[in-house]
């Protein structure tokens, strides 16, 4: 390429299209402050929400950044974490194992192709999964999900929640992984 402009064998056009629309994408965006911005408020309606349903982020918040965040197991002796990530699996969505060694945890991302509705309807999802698997939490958190359920599931939640399919993008990049049924 340095010499003609060409590449020396086939070149790979379906990478560089891809490449090329993220950037479009990007910029459409606002550039990586835009980017940026949307991770970390998904960042923040996940943890406040998991703070809700009982789960305590690993790092203080001052030290977690916006990326992907740990979660403890939740301190109650039925909690399966198996089971728990095989149920959301079955409502559509991946979580990971934790990756520490002191300490029971899983993470979450919440960056890639994914939105501030797609954050609230994991959550969704994770209450639907502790109440199958009849962990207790207070009333409060009860009447706290209930609320996301009525007034903040617009667009694409709502459409998961009803069964409709929420693509990742052109390239897939999700860390929280909406899948097909």
């Amino acid at each position: 390429m340095e010499t003609d402009g060409q590449f020396r064998f086939t070149p790979p056009t379906h990478a560089i299209l891809a490449f090329w629309r993220t950037l479009q994408e990007l910029e459409a965006e606002g550039g990586i402050t835009g980017r940026a911005s949307r991770y970390a408020e998904n960042a923040q309606i996940l943890i406040e929400g998991m703070e809700k349903l009982g789960f305590e982020p690993y790092l203080a918040r001052q030290n977690q950044s916006h990326i992907i965040t740990s979660f403890r197991y939740l301190k109650q002796p039925d909690f399966d974490f198996k089971r728990f990530y095989h149920l959301l699996s079955d409502q559509g969505f991946v979580i990971y194992p934790g990756k520490l060694s002191d300490a029971d945890s899983f993470r979450i991302g919440t960056i890639g192709h994914i939105f501030p509705e797609d954050v609230q309807a994991l959550l969704v999802a994770i209450q639907r999964s502790l109440e199958e698997r009849r962990i207790s939490r207070s009333q409060v958190v009860r009447n706290t999900v209930a609320s996301y359920r009525r007034s903040s599931l617009t667009g694409r939640a709502q459409q998961w929640i009803t069964g409709a399919w929420l693509p990742c993008g052109p390239l897939n990049e999700c860390l929280l992984v909406p899948m097909l049924r």
